[in-house]
């Protein structure tokens, strides 16, 4: 028998220990007051059944797809310190000039509703998607050195002495949305306001570089909208219901079609990648037309052409609005994409595709040449620039020119050939090398333009714009390692100074300068 009691496991610890196991015994009891008030009472939960055995699911009823969430006092701390109108206002500036999938009516409406009830709970993911307005809309304390990127723009400076000076992205107010993101998720809501605002963070994300969550953002809103059926009305069930007003199912239609441009985008940089919004080939609808639609009225849609390169006559026959064109630009760019990613299909028929769909390309830059004036009527143009896209324009305009570029650097490059295909492989070798000196020209046109923009209409563009430049500006690096001459020089600098005057707005724009600059190692701070 032992002279003195065994210790216990307790009395083992440390003072300190103690201290640090109280603690964090403090902090797990508060976490979890935290999460079980966050939560709030139990409601009513999605039905799993839905996901289990949907032809044994019956209908969704309203408060299952969108149940009272406890609010945060820190979240409504915001809330009363936002002023909503003046909100909106900037987010129809910033974000809505070149995303229009917000019906404005129905928001405010929803906003005044929620402004006299006095009970944000029963509007959880509307409060989130009024966060991910202002977090959208926000614009970074990104700052270049003093007098660099008048200095760069004049050839002064080389790139790594005009580099943007820039401030980390995962900031507090970007932490503290997420963290309510996934807390009304956890409590089982499910609309399109949740859509929407996941829309809104992927492009935060993708706008400053905030990787992978871009990315694992960009999928997730993917897999709300195929939940919600927004990918296949026909034969998907419609959680959000069959019969919805013509402005509901069209808000629905421009959101799901926002998610497919995100897709496309944050594939454009890595290859055989999965896409999680099922896009496929088949005929959709497009949006109607964008003033119509902020009008609040009733608008007609088009039919959303596949472009196999044997109704091109019908695309040049086709009047569509500024945000329809960049969503038929967006789907062929997506078309592109998975074309490059496919090593299954033979090297015939991948040549085959190639040539319609190199077709189909060219065909879509015309339609974009003869629309863009007549829809957009240059609200943002320069005066000297009465050839260039507007804001809206811009996104199809960066689509299709990035589709091409991939499509030619695809097959610019020495591969081996197959005996069987040499001569058509070399061919389309050929054409691809000057397919894409043509391409890059083309975004040259576009950065000049860019650079004669003020700065503050060069911060209300898309940072859909910056991989089109980035591609440009490598591939006239490619170009300068074999015919190092001026024009080629000068060329690379144009594109250089766009990125460099996007970046004050995007940060993601200073990664893609890193990447360009020989010296500068391409990572991300």
């Amino acid at each position: 028998m032992p002279l003195w009691p065994r210790k216990t496991k307790e009395q083992t610890i440390s003072p300190s220990g103690r201290r640090w196991r109280k603690r964090q015994d403090m902090l797990t009891a508060n976490s979890e007051a935290s999460s079980s008030a966050a939560l709030g009472p139990k409601k009513p939960e999605f039905p799993a059944a839905f996901f289990l055995d949907s032809s044994a699911c019956g209908d969704v009823k309203p408060s299952d797809l969108n149940p009272s969430v406890s609010i945060p006092q820190n979240i409504l701390d915001i809330l009363k310190g936002t002023d909503m109108k003046a909100l909106c206002e900037t987010y129809y500036k910033v974000i809505h000039a070149w995303l229009p999938i917000i019906n404005k009516k129905v928001l405010e409406q929803k906003l005044k509703a929620m402004e006299q009830a006095q009970k944000p709970e029963e509007s959880s993911s509307l409060v989130l998607f009024v966060l991910c307005m202002n977090l959208a809309t926000r614009v970074l304390n990104i700052k270049c050195k003093p007098q660099s990127l008048a200095d760069y723009k004049a050839g002064r400076v080389p790139a790594s002495e005009a580099m943007v000076i820039h401030c980390d992205a995962w900031t507090a107010e970007y932490a503290t949305i997420k963290h309510f993101a996934a807390t009304v998720e956890a409590a089982g809501v499910i609309t399109l306001n949740l859509l929407q605002s996941y829309v809104l963070i992927a492009i935060y994300e993708i706008g400053h570089g905030v990787y992978p969550a871009a990315h694992l953002s960009t999928g997730h809103a993917a897999r709300l909208g195929t939940i919600l059926g927004l990918h296949d009305r026909k034969d998907a069930i419609q959680v959000l219901g069959p019969s919805e007003p013509w402005a509901q199912v069209e808000e629905q239609r421009r959101t799901w079609w926002a998610v497919i441009m995100l897709e496309q985008f944050v594939n454009l940089g890595t290859q055989n990648l999965a896409q999680a919004s099922a896009q496929g080939d088949q005929i959709d609808v497009l949006p109607c037309d964008d003033e119509v639609w902020d009008r609040g009225e009733c608008g007609s849609n088009e039919a959303l052409l596949p472009l196999n390169g044997s109704n091109t006559d019908r695309l040049n026959n086709t009047k569509l609005g500024s945000f329809a064109l960049a969503c038929q630009a967006a789907h062929f760019l997506g078309r592109v994409i998975r074309h490059r990613d496919d090593s299954a299909t033979s090297n015939a028929l991948h040549l085959a595709e190639a040539i319609l769909l190199d077709r189909a390309s060219l065909a879509l830059m015309d339609l974009l040449h003869e629309q863009i004036s007549a829809v957009e009527k240059h609200k943002y143009a320069a005066p000297s620039s009465a050839n260039m896209p507007g804001i809206l324009s811009m996104l199809s305009l960066v689509f299709c020119l990035s589709a091409r570029l991939i499509l030619c650097d695809t097959y610019a490059c020495e591969t081996p050939y197959s005996r069987e295909m040499v001569t058509e492989e070399k061919k389309m070798q050929q054409e691809a090398m000057q397919g894409l000196r043509e391409i890059a020209e083309r975004v040259v046109e576009l950065a000049c333009y860019l650079n004669a923009l003020p700065q503050e209409r060069v911060m209300l563009l898309s940072p859909f714009v910056s991989h089109c430049l980035y591609f440009a500006a490598s591939e006239y690096v490619w170009f300068s390692r074999s015919k190092d001459d001026e024009v080629t020089a000068m060329a690379l600098q144009q594109v250089m100074s766009a990125l460099q005057s996007l970046s004050l707005r995007w940060r993601v724009c200073g990664e893609y300068l890193r990447i360009l600059e020989p010296d500068q190692p391409a990572k991300s701070e």
